[in-house]
């Protein structure tokens, strides 16, 4: 229909089998590709609303940290998630992208689901089918962190935000150092993962990201939750947080043995450092 700017919109429907949702938007958003050279807007330009408070409140003292939040991902056995969650760990990352050298299977997902207290568990995926994400959806994942890159459409990130929420939905974009962020992703969820981009990869790399882009990222759009990424040690974490202002961070390979099994020495090495940050 017509609004009243003389566009016209698209209505799109998502029915997952258990509830129904009805997502619209502008129709020259709905097959383009969300990336493109945009102009940055400045600081000055961006008035702050209220955030938002449907995420959990910490009310136990062994998961605050300088109320930084703390997400552990890659994990593939319940040993790891057992020591993660005793050293204060807010999430859990489940890596179900079948090219990732810490993938589990749907099997493996759904074992780790039921042993991992809710609230915790993370999903972690790239470029998620709709049909394939609501039966994960089913496995009873908290949240749903989806990489992508800038030339998926607008529609599939409105379709990911009705099957699962926005509040659980955790956007990744794939963000090169000359592309500016895509801002129409903002309306679909609450959360976005600023992580290293690599040719070919998403996450994992073990490459540190751009401390300073996320800090202006995270300035201009602080009515987001932004989850900070990418390279993540004992040995920079401190540096990271201070240089960067994150509130929330995604470790993975900077505490591993090898990939997918967690190095017990390096996560308690982490977890120390946090708690001695200013």
């Amino acid at each position: 229909m017509e609004g009243e700017t003389g566009r016209r919109t698209l209505s799109l429907s998502v029915d997952s089998g258990r509830f129904r949702v009805e997502i619209s938007w502008l129709s020259n958003l709905d097959a383009r590709p969300i990336g493109g050279r945009h102009s940055r807007p400045s600081v000055s330009s961006v008035v702050k609303t209220s955030n938002h408070t449907h995420f959990p409140k910490k009310t136990d003292i062994q998961h605050v940290i300088n109320s930084l939040t703390v997400k552990v991902c890659g994990i593939t056995r319940m040993a790891d998630a057992e020591l993660a969650l005793e050293l204060g760990a807010d999430y859990l990352g489940m890596i179900c992208y079948r090219k990732s050298p810490r993938s589990v299977t749907l099997e493996q997902a759904r074992d780790l689901c039921n042993r991992i207290p809710a609230g915790k568990r993370v999903f972690v995926d790239v470029a998620t089918g709709t049909d394939e994400l609501e039966n994960f959806a089913d496995l009873g994942f908290d949240a749903f962190q989806l990489h992508f890159d800038l030339d998926l459409s607008l529609a599939t990130v409105a379709a990911w935000s009705g099957i699962v929420g926005a509040d659980a939905l955790w956007l990744a974009p794939r963000l090169p150092v000359d592309e500016a962020f895509p801002q129409p992703i903002l309306e679909f969820a609450d959360t976005l993962v600023l992580d290293t981009p690599s040719k070919g990869l998403y996450g994992g790399t073990g490459k540190t990201g751009d401390w300073d882009r996320f800090a202006e990222l995270s300035t201009l759009y602080q009515h987001k939750r932004w989850v900070l990424a990418g390279g993540l040690s004992p040995d920079n974490v401190a540096a990271a947080v201070r240089a960067s202002g994150a509130t929330m961070i995604d470790v993975n390979s900077g505490v591993e043995s090898t990939p997918g099994v967690k190095d017990p020495a390096k996560l308690r090495a982490l977890f120390a450092t946090l708690a001695e940050l200013d």
